[in-house]
C-alpha cells in the first residue's frame, strides 16, 4: 500500500516521497502515524552528512519518535486494532534506507517493538518518549543525587528533560545555555538557577552561587569544544577526603574526538559517565510519566509542521537552530 515519507535524499536535500509499505506479516503491526517528533540534534547532523554513519545511508527516511494507531496486525499479534502505540520508526522500506524511519505516514514494525500507550496520553506528547528515556537513563546513571548541585550545559530537548528528572530526584539544578528563550523554558520547568553562557562566563557565575563548584556537571551540547569548559564547573575532591567523587556526565551526541585539559579534571577526580540511549522498560515508564504530567513536554514544542512542509521545516531548523527547541510532524 502507498503512503508518504520524509526522505533525506542527499546532504541538505529533503523531499516528501510516495513509498510502498507491505502488509503486516506474522508478529508485525501496521500503524497509522498521527505525529512524529523531529530530533533537532541527531537528525540535523545526519541531514548535514556530519555523522559518519550517515555518509553511506543516503537516501534514507529519518525520524525515531513515532506515535500512531494500530490499523492492522499480522498473525500472532494480540494488540487491539485502534490502540495507540509508540514506535522508534521502521526499516520496512524498499525504495530507501532507514535512518530509524519514523517520519512516514504508515509504519510496519515488529509488534514487540511497539510500546502500548496509556489511554490518557496525548499523541503529540507521546513523541517525546524516546528523548525523555535518554534523559532519564543518564540521570539514573548518576545514582543518588538528592541535595546535590547539578549544572546542565545545553538546554536543548534532552537538557530540558534531564533538568526535570534531576529535580524529581531532589537535586538543585543550574540550567546553562546561549539562548534566553531556552533558559526561560528551563526556569518554567523547575530549574533553580539559569545562566546565559553567551553573555556571562559560566564558571564565574557558578562560583557566585556555589563557590566550590558543583557535584554533577552534565554536557548536553553536542558541541565537543564546550566539554573542556563544562568539566571546570565541578568541585574538587579533597585530598584524603571522604566526600564522594563529583560526576561528569556526557549526555549529548558528539561527532568525532572529544577532549579536556587533564589538569582541569585531575584535582576533581570525577566519575566520568557516558550515556548512550534508553530501553523499552524506561520508555514504558516515560509513557506513564508523560501521560500523568509528571514530566512536562507541551512547553517544549516550538513548531508543528504538516508533512507537506518538510522542506521548509528542515530549512527553518537549519537556519534558526536556537529558536526552535523541538518540532513535530502532524500526519493526521
Amino acid at each position: 500500500m502507498e503512503t508518504r515519507a520524509v526522505v533525506f535524499k542527499n546532504p541538505l536535500e529533503v523531499d516528501l516521497e510516495t513509498i510502498n509499505v507491505p502488509e503486516p506479516k506474522e508478529g508485525e503491526v501496521l500503524v497509522k502515524t498521527l505525529y512524529s517528533g523531529i530530533s533537532t540534534g541527531t537528525e540535523l547532523r545526519m541531514l548535514k552528512g556530519s555523522v559518519s554513519e550517515a555518509e553511506n545511508m543516503f537516501p534514507f527516511v529519518p525520524g525515531y519518535s513515532t506515535c500512531g494507531c494500530v490499523e492492522k496486525t499480522g498473525p500472532g499479534v494480540n494488540i487491539k486494532i485502534g490502540k495507540l502505540v509508540y514506535l522508534i520508526g521502521s526499516d520496512y522500506f524498499k525504495e530507501f534506507n532507514s535512518g530509524w524511519g519514523g517520519h512516514v505516514g504508515m509504519v510496519v514494525a515488529k509488534a514487540d517493538k511497539a510500546i502500548i500507550l496509556p489511554d490518557n496520553i496525548k499523541p503529540a506528547d507521546a513523541t517525546f518518549i524516546a528523548v525523555a528515556g535518554i534523559a532519564c537513563h543518564g540521570v539514573l546513571r548518576c545514582g543518588n543525587v538528592k541535595d546535590k548541585t547539578v549544572a546542565i550545559v545545553g538546554q536543548g530537548l534532552i537538557g530540558q528533560l534531564a533538568g526535570q528528572f534531576f529535580k524529581k530526584e531532589e537535586a538543585k539544578v543550574i540550567a546553562i545555555d546561549l539562548q534566553d528563550n531556552r533558559l526561560e523554558t528551563a526556569k518554567k520547568l523547575g530549574a533553580d538557577y539559569v545562566i546565559n553562557s553567551g553573555k556571562n562566563n559560566m564558571l564565574e557565575e557558578i562560583r557566585k552561587i556555589f563557590p566550590e563548584g558543583v557535584d554533577v556537571a552534565v554536557d548536553v551540547t553536542g558541541h565537543a569544544p564546550t566539554i573542556k569548559e563544562t568539566v571546570k564547573l565541578l568541585r574538587a575532591k579533597t585530598v584524603l577526603g571522604q566526600d564522594p567523587n563529583p560526576i561528569f556526565l556526557l549526555l549529548g551526541s558528539y561527532n568525532g574526538d572529544i577532549a579536556f585539559n587533564y589538569f582541569d579534571i585531575y584535582p576533581k577526580e570525577p566519575n566520568v559517565l557516558i550515556s548512550r540511549n534508553t530501553n523499552n522498560r524506561e520508555m514504558e515508564l516515560m509513557s506513564k510519566m508523560i501521560a500523568n504530567k509528571e514530566i512536562r513536554v507541551e512547553e517544549l514544542v516550538s513548531k508543528i509542521f504538516k508533512p507537506e512542509q518538510a522542506v521548509s521545516a528542515y530549512k527553518s531548523l537549519l537556519e534558526k537552530p536556537g529558536e526552535i527547541l523541538s518540532a513535530l510532524f502532524d500526519w493526521r
